[in-house]
């Protein structure tokens, strides 16, 4: 049992992202180390959130700004006095002198790595050569690029140069959490591999909280498919929109009494864009603020991606936590989905492809058909792994520990 202290000065948690994001409410703070640095306030917790100079007009007023030779400094870090520190710096090792910092100060600190966990071949080498290799091609944009992106992977790969520069990188923190149980498994088998059980025992399961506005409220739900996204063009490698759309034409054809809502930066632009022609009962809409999106969330019955790769897809996150089901494509890329559909909560096509994946759809309406889905009790079991008390106090329990 986590007692959380009565006084606000008694603690003093803060969370740092060494980069230059704005660090605005709406979108900075509703979200990953922003929204733990407020959910951590909210417990009565001293914290701030520290990024790399320049600050922003935008910045809230508990935003510390900071050069990256003070994040680098010990003694700079001794300075703000802290009990703990939640570190989001993706084990990067172009962040090792951070880290290295940090711990030096001795600041006991969690780094969250935002992966899928398939970040080297020693964790699955099986997986990692028939999948891991993807997202670097898809990134690529001409073939001179695809070859040298492809042959620095496979250099990379062989001489596991980033794998070796990670691990210094993780012996600086007190924990280190991954986002996807499949997640953990592969990072905890990749250090045994490098000679470092001992960091293995530190790596938990830890996903990104959740903002608690996203809950179910027990209206009834409405034959309605959702899926929320950036879908720039800059985003079409990873979030594969033409996939999206054409698996929702032609689950739409055969199940004309439902409808589809598109949601995300540039959705009104993907039919021209793409040179696609969505089905009549696609609508597409470029921007919710979080109050409607959850008000979509919760009349809709599944939610629906088709992401090339993530760590944690948020929005999916908030749509169980809305009571919607989920459908994705299975892979090893995409693994917090199997997270997701763990209890009578969605399931995963089995392939990557238009009709595989609106035959998973055609599953999912007769599981709700037949009763085999209570958004209710989804909403429930997402809340619990989701929201940002819950997440924050599983992660207070671990620096404290």
């Amino acid at each position: 049992m986590l007692h959380l202290p009565k006084s606000p000065l008694t603690m003093r948690i803060y969370c740092c992202t060494p980069t230059n994001f704005c660090g605005d409410e709406d979108s900075f703070f509703s979200r990953e180390s922003g929204l733990f640095c407020r959910t951590f306030q909210s417990l009565g917790i001293e914290s701030k959130a520290i990024m790399l100079l320049p600050s922003y007009p935008q910045d809230a007023p508990d935003v510390l700004r900071a050069s990256y030779k003070n994040l680098c400094d010990p003694e700079w870090w001794k300075s703000l006095y802290l009990d703990g520190l939640v570190l989001y710096s993706w084990a990067a090792p172009r962040y090792n002198a951070v880290a290295r910092a940090v711990h030096l100060a001795g600041v006991r600190s969690v780094v969250y790595m935002d992966t899928h966990g398939l970040i080297s071949p020693l964790g699955n080498p099986q997986a990692w050569w028939k999948f891991g290799w993807r997202p670097t091609w898809a990134l690529a944009g001409n073939s001179f690029l695809k070859f040298y992106s492809f042959a620095k992977f496979l250099i990379d790969s062989s001489l596991l140069i980033t794998a070796r520069r990670r691990v210094r990188h993780l012996a600086s923190s007190h924990i280190t959490t991954l986002p996807t149980r499949a997640g953990v498994t592969w990072m905890k088998q990749e250090l045994a591999a490098l000679g470092r059980s001992d960091l293995a025992e530190k790596v938990f399961y830890s996903p990104h909280p959740q903002k608690i506005l996203f809950n179910y409220n027990h209206a009834p739900k409405e034959n309605l498919v959702v899926s929320v996204a950036r879908f720039r063009p800059e985003d079409w490698a990873q979030k594969r929109p033409d996939l999206l759309i054409k698996a929702l034409n032609t689950f739409l054809k055969k199940k004309p009494d439902w409808k589809a809502i598109v949601v995300g930066n540039s959705a009104s632009q993907l039919e021209k864009s793409l040179r696609l022609e969505p089905h009549k009962n696609i609508q597409f809409l470029d921007y919710l603020v979080h109050e409607e999106l959850v008000k979509l969330y919760q009349k809709a019955k599944i939610g629906f991606w088709t992401s090339l790769w993530e760590g944690q897809q948020g929005t999916a996150a908030q749509a169980l936590c809305c009571g919607c089901s989920v459908v994705a494509p299975e892979s090893p890329l995409n693994n917090c989905f199997g997270d997701y559909v763990s209890t009578s909560s969605g399931r995963l096509a089995v392939k990557a492809t238009p009709q595989s994946l609106a035959e998973s759809l055609f599953l999912e309406v007769d599981s709700w058909q037949e009763g085999a889905r209570n958004p209710a009790e989804i909403s429930a079991f997402a809340k619990e792994l989701f929201h940002a008390p819950s997440v924050a106090k599983r992660i207070l329990s671990m620096i404290l520990k």
